[in-house]
């Protein structure tokens, strides 16, 4: 069955998603042409989004929240010239998406959420006419991150973090997947680049894996098979006796996981 979603004549999102439409208090007018989503993390759970959205006093709100089992909720319709308060400065241009972590920012998007994210997402980008890509630009048009606004957009500087920020490549593919007709079965591999956060053994603990295959898939989806520098210096400190295993890795290596 295909993931792909739609507005009806409302503004609401249909289709095959788990979703909840409930229209907050907390919105307003103005809103011009989409150039795209913006990530958002919660720094807290679902229901609790659900009933800060919802309390007219808070003056705050989103167009969506996802929660981790990959559930939904759209709090303003499309279409309607409403906007929702989300990234101050960039409330009329941009859709903001919140998603579940339970207080963690440094956990990884959960797969269902990576999966109703890339549903809305391609819906927002059929409806609104940006593309299907990564942007880091307020000016631009895409796949954005709430850190990107800098001030203007509320000082929120560390949202939604270099974890999940580190996903949108996996957003992005699904999401073309989706406007190609794709169904919900995973991908058999994905790149995951690192943050600086982990060492190579918690990240393999943490994804339900182990690091041999880790190592192996990446060189497999490596140029040539060969690793490329930075991961083959990591890899030689540490059976040099130079890097400890047991500290986090560097940012921004690309190494490839089981899907």
């Amino acid at each position: 069955m295909s993931l792909k979603c739609h507005f009806d004549p409302d503004g609401w999102l249909q289709g095959p998603i788990r979703i909840t439409h409930l229209l907050t208090p907390n919105h307003g007018t103005g809103f011009g042409t989409g150039r795209g989503v913006v990530l958002h993390t919660e720094d807290g759970f679902e229901a609790g989004t659900v009933a800060t959205f919802m309390n007219k006093a808070n003056q705050v709100s989103a167009f969506f929240s996802i929660a981790a089992d990959g559930s939904c909720h759209q709090y303003v319709p499309v279409g309607k010239g409403l906007t929702a308060w989300s990234q101050a400065g960039g409330n009329e241009a941009w859709r903001g998406i919140e998603d579940e972590d339970g207080t963690h920012p440094s956990v990884p998007l959960t797969p269902a959420q990576i999966t109703t994210f890339a549903q809305i997402f391609e819906a927002c980008s059929a409806f609104d006419g940006f593309p299907l890509k990564i942007t880091d630009d307020v000016n631009g048009q895409g796949l954005i991150l709430h850190s990107d606004g800098g001030q203007a957009w509320g000082g929120h500087l560390q949202c939604p973090g270099p974890v999940r920020a580190a996903q949108r490549p996996q957003i992005i593919a699904l999401a073309m997947s989706i406007r190609q007709g794709g169904t919900a079965a995973p991908p058999a591999v994905r790149q995951w680049i690192t943050a600086g956060q982990l060492p190579l053994a918690a990240l393999a603990a943490q994804q339900h894996t182990d690091v041999s295959a880790i190592l192996r898939l990446t060189a497999e989806h490596s140029p040539g098979a060969v690793y490329p520098p930075d991961i083959a210096a990591y890899l030689n400190g540490v059976f040099a006796g130079t890097t400890d295993p047991r500290k986090a890795m560097p940012a921004g290596l690309k190494l490839w996981l089981p899907g």
